[in-house]
């Protein structure tokens, strides 16, 4: 699926931390089948096109995989595990979640992009696959969001089989899996530790009616959705995005930021943070950090160091 987001005069997004100010303009679905990458050459290896210029090369893999299958909501759903090789049953894993794009799915998420590859031995790794390829973005309440419900499975899957840190569970996603990680940690406070989110946006209801704000006019996360900060559903939060994507507008991952950082009670302001490009809210509470990491010529693609980054901002929570 392609994404525009519906463009706001400038003054909005710059201002939108304002207690007056509505949130931008989200996400608009434009057409179908363009958000996957390019499928694996015969070879296994990426077109060029998928990925950005001077990217690293494949590294000898670390995990066993296996594709797998939950019940969640009366559906079947399917993911791919990514288990390290040298996997220790005396040892708490933390558990990741990466969610692919609108037309992809979970193994060609990892054939594209392997998280596993940084997580290496340190981490339980999946992939999963939406419905269709695509996500249950908004609409149905938490009880019956099937988003939810599926990842609610895997980890409980996931926990049956591998001892894993359920305090140390992390979401990160590509584009419209960039929204969910986004959506269900507002909507599920407690589900994840930390958040990434790669050229994606911040939560927003679109279907539901009269659903909850913030005094701002910020859709609200839930429950304890009163004057932030929001001590339930803050969380660490990263959002990377390009400069050049011309899928999903930069306003949406810069809002993402500053709608988290409201969310943490965090100030707007920025300051310079490492790795460059990157800036951090000031005044964040402590564990609580929003960073924006704002790619000069990135296109609609995980940046190259996005995931490296990513994994060294969950192992260090």
């Amino acid at each position: 699926m392609r994404f525009v987001v519906a463009s706001l005069a400038s003054a909005v997004v710059i201002a939108a931390c304002s207690s007056s100010d509505p949130p931008p303009a989200q996400l608009v679905d434009a057409d179908a089948g363009t958000d996957a990458p390019p499928a694996p050459t015969p070879d296994g290896s990426v077109p060029d096109s998928a990925t950005e210029p001077d990217a690293p090369g494949p590294k000898p893999s670390k995990v066993d995989l296996s594709d797998e299958t939950v019940d969640a909501g009366g559906r079947t759903r399917t993911f791919l595990l990514a288990v390290p090789k040298t996997y220790a049953a005396a040892k708490a894993y933390p558990l990741v979640l990466y969610l692919h794009g609108d037309g992809g799915d979970g193994r060609g998420m990892r054939s594209w992009d392997p998280f596993d590859d940084y997580s290496g031995d340190d981490a339980i790794v999946v992939y999963p696959d939406g419905i269709n390829r695509g996500w249950d973005l908004y609409g149905a309440p938490i009880a019956q969001n099937r988003e939810i419900q599926f990842l609610d499975a895997i980890i409980a899957f996931v926990s049956s089989k591998y001892n894993v840190d359920t305090t140390r569970v992390f979401g990160t996603g590509y584009s419209s899996g960039g929204f969910v990680v986004s959506q269900v940690a507002c909507r599920r406070p407690g589900l994840f530790r930390a958040i990434t989110i790669h050229a994606g946006g911040a939560p927003y209801e679109q279907d539901l009616q009269n659903p909850p704000k913030y005094p701002n006019g910020y859709d609200a996360c839930i429950p304890n959705h009163g004057t932030p900060p929001n001590a339930l559903a803050a969380l660490p939060v990263m959002v990377f995005h390009g400069t050049a994507d011309g899928s999903v507008g930069v306003d949406s991952g810069d809002f993402a930021a500053t709608y988290w950082a409201y969310v943490n009670g965090c100030q707007s302001s920025r300051s310079a943070s490492t790795p460059a490009p990157c800036e951090i809210h000031d005044g964040c509470p402590a564990g609580k950090s929003v960073s924006w990491c704002l790619v000069p010529g990135l296109n609609h693609v995980v940046w190259r160091e996005g995931n490296r980054v990513s994994w060294d901002f969950f192992k260090g929570l």
